[in-house]
């Protein structure tokens, strides 16, 4: 509903789209949600929830990773910067809580 004042003509934009782009379109709205949502789920069954909440903050290193592999780009320095902190943010959250369990 957020995207509907975006949507434009998109009728007339379906319409003359080939099968293999309506496939990607299907695709994409689909199919990452529907795997986000079950690896939430399959996390979230085993772990309590301030741990699986805190491993997202792992999603800026992995992205950076991702994005060297595949597309040979780096990262500014400031988006270096801010991934950092937040591994750093995870990584006290996780020790705190570990220390918390051992007393």
């Amino acid at each position: 509903m957020m995207m509907l004042p975006f949507a434009g003509d998109l009728t007339h934009q379906l319409a003359s789209a080939t099968t293999p782009n309506l496939l990607i379109l299907v695709y994409l709205g689909i199919f990452p949600a529907a795997v986000a949502y079950l690896l939430w789920n399959y996390a979230l069954a085993r772990l309590d929830v301030s741990a699986s909440t805190s491993g997202l903050y792992a999603l800026p290193l992995i992205t950076i990773l991702i994005s060297f592999a595949f597309l040979h780009e780096l990262p500014s320095l400031l988006g270096l910067v801010g991934g950092i902190i937040s591994l750093i943010g995870a990584a006290l959250v996780n020790n705190r809580r570990a220390r918390a369990a051992r007393s």
